[in-house]
């Protein structure tokens, strides 16, 4: 080691520092989309009708992005076990789970994107889905009858 050459981390090491960069960049990344989301969807000072839809690119950006970065750092590491994998594919196929992520998580984060139903409004179905009498099974009115 005096000669100025470093021995190169395990690969258990690595495997380690790259799930944390990962995490940390993916905290980051979540941070800064939380922070759009208050300056962009916030009431009388948000962007207009443009904020939702300003919001909703970058967010899914930012965490495609965040994600398509943790998976070239993983493959970084996976790549010195499995020389034939194939890098380009394992990056793109990070990234598109990124996107699908981000469209997810971007819907459910935008208000109003998913109304949720009123505790009024579902029981008055619950109340209107209960057969009525003359619904019920023959057995149950027969019965019923004899009493």
């Amino acid at each position: 080691m005096s000669n100025g050459t470093h021995a190169r981390p395990s690969i258990e090491q690595q495997w380690i520092k790259a799930n944390l960069i990962g995490a940390l960049v993916n905290a980051i990344a979540s941070l800064s989309t939380y922070g759009m989301s208050q300056v962009l969807l916030s009431g009388e000072d948000s962007a207009g009708d443009l904020g939702p839809v300003v919001y909703a690119a970058l967010a899914i950006v930012t965490n495609a992005g965040s994600i398509a970065l943790y998976g070239y750092l993983l493959g970084v590491v996976l790549r010195q076990k499995l020389p034939a994998l194939p890098m380009r594919t394992w990056v793109v196929a990070y990234t598109v789970l990124g996107f699908f992520f981000g469209i997810v998580l971007t819907y459910a984060s935008v208000p109003g994107a998913v109304t949720r139903p009123s505790p009024a409004s579902s029981a008055a179905a619950t109340r209107s889905s209960a057969p009525s009498s003359s619904e019920r099974p023959l057995a149950c009115s027969a019965a019923a009858s004899r009493r």
